[in-house]
């Protein structure tokens, strides 16, 4: 589900020209991962156009899945979403701003009873999830690559949070090249510039600025150019 989410958000979103229109929609061909590069944009005068098109049917498929005995939920996407399970008289409403914020809202807006609701903590979480209960912080376990379980009688307007943070990656075959994430949304500079200093949130979420240079989301779908790997340069203290 990891993989099913990157992909999702910092892929398949980031294919799409990233304006309003019904007549032409338009999608990208290549996304380049080198420095300073631009995605060019066309119509679905090709098929591979025409197949990327279809891709956005997927946003719907796979927020939530049931167990088959009935006796438990899971939620595996942050996405704006609705489910009404009619056996057991229950209508459950997740609202978020996701991908344009990082805080999701988990309503039971009809129906309740027990029932293990279970939590996805992406494996990439490990500075945490913050998670509350009607306002109230969960101080259960959340292992990063786990669900989280929370099993209790539920009412109509019990509420479940869960927020993301700020998170560096790695490169497996040298660590000093990075990339900035916030949750699972991929971010890269919108400049030549190779230089970073701290980090701070703008005015726009979930932007970011360092040294300057503004931190946005990859899947907007613009022709800006952008860095999404930086090579990070640590201090060496001498004695």
């Amino acid at each position: 589900m990891d993989y099913y989410e990157r992909a999702l958000t910092n892929h398949i979103l980031a294919s799409r020209r990233d304006t309003p229109g019904t007549d032409s929609p338009e999608v990208t061909y290549f996304v380049g991962m080198g420095p300073g590069v631009r995605r060019a944009f066309g119509n679905t005068g090709t098929c591979c156009g025409g197949t990327g098109l279809e891709d956005h049917t997927k946003y719907q498929d796979s927020v939530y899945f049931r167990s088959t005995d009935g006796d438990a939920l899971y939620v595996n996407l942050p996405l704006a979403a609705t489910l009404r399970w009619p056996e057991r008289g229950l209508v459950v409403e997740q609202t978020s701003d996701y991908p344009a914020d990082g805080v999701r809202t988990l309503t039971f807006r009809e129906g309740g009873g027990r029932l293990a609701l279970k939590l996805r903590i992406p494996s990439w979480a490990t500075a945490g999830v913050t998670v509350t209960v009607n306002g109230a912080p969960h101080r259960g376990p959340a292992r990063p690559g786990t669900c989280l379980t929370l099993n209790r009688n539920w009412r109509p307007g019990d509420r479940v949070s869960t927020t993301y943070r700020l998170r560096v990656e790695r490169a497996l075959d040298d660590p000093s090249t990075q990339a900035l994430f916030h949750g699972p949304l991929l971010l890269t500079a919108q400049s030549p510039e190779q230089g970073a200093n701290a980090i701070s949130p703008a005015s726009r979420p979930p932007h970011f600025t360092t040294h300057g240079l503004t931190l946005a989301p990859f899947h907007i779908g613009d022709d800006t150019p952008y860095h999404a790997y930086f090579t990070r340069s640590e201090p060496v203290r001498t004695c």
